[in-house]
């Protein structure tokens, strides 16, 4: 099945609804209001369809497989981080040739800011494990020679068990240079 296009004018056409945030040639996203609308009465039990239809959605511009897309794609926002978002991500900023909904467009100042708290937390840790790993390597530079990885799953561990720790253990063993199957087997 090829994907289906939007015309400028459709684009502009859609941008008229207000759960839209912002259009493009080739995709659609929705305003947080909408997804959580969508969600209460999808679980409800009324099809992806009745939902956008009765919201002023055109199904026949939009088409059929965007109905599946949307519906997919709020219940897996939801899904994997508990909430949603304005458009796309939440860092979505609109290209030159995206038409947004200028109400929805702008998140609250306090979303932005919490959300740019988490990023600094996020990049101090990451900051705090490097260096950890590294001043840990240079004492034990034998264990570096050798690629000691019992000494590199230690950090791992370590940098765990600390109350603050928001990376997963995939992100620490990419960034130390280990399978994540040796650290789980190790």
């Amino acid at each position: 099945m090829s994907r289906k296009f939007l015309l400028r004018k459709q684009q502009q056409l859609l941008c008229q609804t207000p759960y839209i945030y912002s259009v493009t040639d080739t995709g659609i996203n929705l305003t947080k209001e909408f997804k959580e609308i969508f969600l209460k009465e999808y679980k409800s039990g009324i099809s992806p369809r009745k939902i956008l239809e009765d919201h002023g959605f055109d199904i026949d511009t939009i088409g059929e497989r965007r109905v599946w897309s949307i519906s997919n794609y709020i219940r897996i926002e939801f899904k994997k981080y508990g909430n949603f978002h304005e458009g796309y991500r939440s860092r979505a900023v609109p290209s030159s040739n995206t038409f947004s909904n200028s109400d929805s467009k702008s998140s609250s100042d306090a979303d932005k800011i919490k959300q740019l708290q988490q990023e600094v937390d996020y990049l101090k840790q990451k900051m705090e494990f490097l260096k950890n790993f590294l001043n840990q390597n240079y004492k034990e530079a034998g264990a570096l020679l050798m690629n000691d990885s019992p000494c590199i799953f230690e950090i791992i561990y370590n940098t765990m068990q600390q109350s603050h720790n928001t990376m997963s253990i995939k992100t620490l063993c990419a960034m130390a240079g280990v399978s994540r199957s040796g650290y789980t087997h190790g």
